[in-house]
């Protein structure tokens, strides 16, 4: 999802060329420009992106937290379904997802192994968080794009 959720957010800045824009710009590109979705799942996209870290939202000012050509936009993307479906997913959720897709290991196993290195290999001292992203980096898998989201979903 949180692919999907990058290149939904780079591509309007990346269209306009800014690392600016206003809120009713970015729906207008989302909802009527590129016809991707219906303006109320704009917004709760919108929201989804602040809470995970990929823009800042400061009034009608919506500011990307990344470089739009740093993400490839696949030629004739349209999100699916399920980025509008499941929009409202924690970091974690996302993580513990990914691993348990590219290990082959059952959600609880996933569940098990994170807390394994939480308690054994850091005697208690590391958040759950942290022992994904630790677990996520022995399987190869990309997840920096969850660092920040990760960090505030642990500190608050």
């Amino acid at each position: 999802m949180q692919v999907s959720l990058n290149i939904i957010m780079a591509a309007p800045f990346r269209y306009q060329k800014t690392g600016s824009l206003k809120r009713s710009a970015l729906i207008y590109y989302l909802v009527l420009e590129k016809k991707w979705m219906n303006k109320k799942q704009a917004e709760k996209i919108l929201e989804v992106a602040e809470k995970n870290g990929l823009v800042k939202l400061q009034g009608d000012d919506v500011s990307l937290l990344f470089n739009p050509d740093d993400i490839e936009i696949p030629l004739g993307f349209k999100p699916g379904p399920e980025i509008l479906e499941r929009n409202n997913e924690e970091p974690f959720a996302i993580l513990v997802e990914r691993i348990t897709e590219a290990s082959g290991l059952e959600y609880h196993q996933v569940i098990e192994e994170i807390d394994r290195i939480a308690s054994e290999e850091f005697h208690g001292n590391l958040f759950r968080e942290s022992a994904a992203f630790i677990l996520a980096k022995r399987y190869n898998i990309m997840a920096g794009d969850l660092s920040d989201s990760l960090y505030r979903q642990a500190f608050g």
